[in-house]
Formats: structure tokens, C-alpha cells, sequence
């Protein structure tokens, strides 16, 4: 999704991705993707895409931005050949 609506004002589909920490305090958020959006099952609250909590407990909290970089896969199995590529979020865990 994009934080940036189209015309419509609705999220559109984007290539760009952003990472935030999911610690908050002293906690740490495991995010999911509802019908109200992007919400942390540990309070329920739901987050925007700019990493603000836009209701919820933690209303007005704002994740702190992780350092990153987008690359297209061809350019990364280049540098990075052993990379696994896992097909669901269940496939991540044990």
C-alpha cells in the first residue's frame, strides 16, 4: 500500500516499502493486517502507514523508523545468492 492516496483518496499499490522497530517502550508489537487496518495485537491499536498510531491505547505513538533499502530481486540474488525466499509468514517461523 502507499501512504499516498490516488484520486479516490484510497491507499493505491506501491513498489516502495518503509520498516519501523516494533518496540515500544519496553514492549514489543506483533503486527496484522485487519478490516480496521494495520493494528498490534497487543493493544489493538491501529496504525497508519507513516508508523502513527491513529487510535487505540497507543494513540499518537509513533514507531521509530528503521534504516532499509528497496532492491529489486534481480540485483540482490547478484550479491546475495544464499538468500532464502520463504512463500508465507508461516514458512519464518520454526
Amino acid at each position: 500500500l502507499s501512504a499516498f492516496g490516488g484520486r479516490s483518496g484510497e491507499p493505491q499499490t506501491s513498489g516502495s516499502a518503509t520498516a519501523f522497530s516494533r518496540t515500544v517502550g519496553d514492549r514489543t508489537l506483533t503486527f496484522e493486517l485487519t478490516d480496521l487496518g494495520i493494528t498490534d495485537v497487543e493493544t489493538g491499536s491501529v496504525w497508519n502507514l507513516v508508523g502513527i498510531a491513529v487510535s487505540g491505547e497507543l494513540e499518537g505513538t509513533q514507531l521509530a523508523p528503521v534504516i532499509h533499502a528497496s532492491h529489486f530481486w534481480f540485483a540482490w540474488a547478484v550479491f546475495k545468492p544464499e538468500t532464502e525466499v520463504r512463500e508465507s509468514i508461516e514458512a519464518l517461523t520454526p
